[in-house]
């Protein structure tokens, strides 16, 4: 039967009882002594208070602030597209026989195309030239249209952000 190793921790020096008085020196407790002079011991302090980020207590506070709005930030932007999610936005080809839908979000949700004008398309290559053309003009300006869109619905938010528009 083998035995597991055990480990133990031994101080080198127990650390000094606690005084009596209305203040604890932390610094005795981590290798500070007695005869530290009060120069050594501001020293030892203020590199306590920089490495604990203590002493930063105002960028804390400016880091909260900014969380704080980033926060009020993502919610109206949340809002907005929610906003927009329910906005619907139709292009048009140049001469309105074909008609695309897209959502304030940009996404496409409907395509309707005259059913007289679909059958005055004659069925070879050029037809659907011709179809193919005026599809992309309706989807060009819904584009547009969507853009302006989503511009307008942000420009407060982005003006929050500090960003000019």
């Amino acid at each position: 039967m083998t035995l597991a190793p055990t480990y133990t921790t031994r101080f080198q020096h127990p650390p000094p009882p606690l005084s009596t008085g209305t203040t604890l020196d932390a610094f005795k407790w981590f290798g500070g002594s007695d005869d530290d002079n009060e120069d050594e011991k501001k020293e030892k302090s203020d590199e306590f208070l920089t490495s604990t980020n203590l002493g930063n207590v105002a960028s804390v506070i400016d880091s909260m602030s900014n969380f704080k709005k980033s926060q009020r930030i993502e919610e109206r932007t949340n809002n907005v597209m929610k906003d927009l999610s329910t906005t619907m936005l139709t292009g048009e080809s140049s001469d309105g026989k074909v008609k695309i839908t897209f959502n304030g979000q940009m996404k496409p949700v409907g395509v309707e195309v005259d059913p007289e004008y679909f059958q005055t398309l004659e069925r070879d290559e050029e037809g659907c030239s011709q179809l193919s053309s005026a599809i992309q003009q309706a989807l060009v300006d819904v584009n547009e249209k969507s853009t302006r869109k989503v511009e307008e619905k942000m420009k407060g938010i982005y003006q929050d952000i500090g960003f000019d528009t």
